[in-house]
């Protein structure tokens, strides 16, 4: 620390500064979260993430997805914890996508965050596409009683 001070001068206010600026840490941290962006009113996918009827695999997953967008910070590299989980094949390529940032820049962490609102999709679609089709078989119903 004391060489950083010769180097570079007494940074440590410029620092705490930096801390306090959350935009900056934001997009820093190449967070997933949507709740930067949409505030409180991320929290209405939890009814959606509760409610629908899924497997007990798919329902680990739909509610990582939904941890993953609504909490304040949770960036990419953290979203390997969803490889420990039954997902499809190319989440998993998603979830490598920062190892190439190297290559071909960081624009790609802009790419991850498509990852939990697709698992989310993928997760719910069952049991999304099952009470859609209950509804839409209702109003037949309905229409042929008439």
């Amino acid at each position: 620390m004391l060489v950083s001070f010769l180097t570079s001068g007494f940074w440590i206010p410029g620092w705490i500064g930096e801390l306090q600026d959350i935009d900056h840490l934001v997009l820093l941290s190449r967070n997933l979260s949507f709740w930067p962006q949409v505030g409180n009113w991320i929290f209405l996918i939890w009814p959606l993430v509760l409610a629908l009827p899924a497997s007990k695999e798919r329902r680990l997953v739909a509610v990582l997805a939904g941890t993953a967008l609504s909490s304040p910070y949770f960036p990419l590299p953290s979203a390997v914890l969803i490889l420990a989980l039954a997902v499809p094949w190319w989440a998993w390529g998603i979830v490598q996508l920062p190892m190439s940032s190297f290559l071909i820049g960081s624009w790609i962490y802009f790419v991850g965050k498509a990852l939990p609102v697709s698992l989310l999709l993928w997760a719910l679609w069952p049991g999304l596409r099952g009470v859609l089709r209950r509804s839409a078989a209702q109003d037949r119903s309905r229409s042929n009683v008439q």
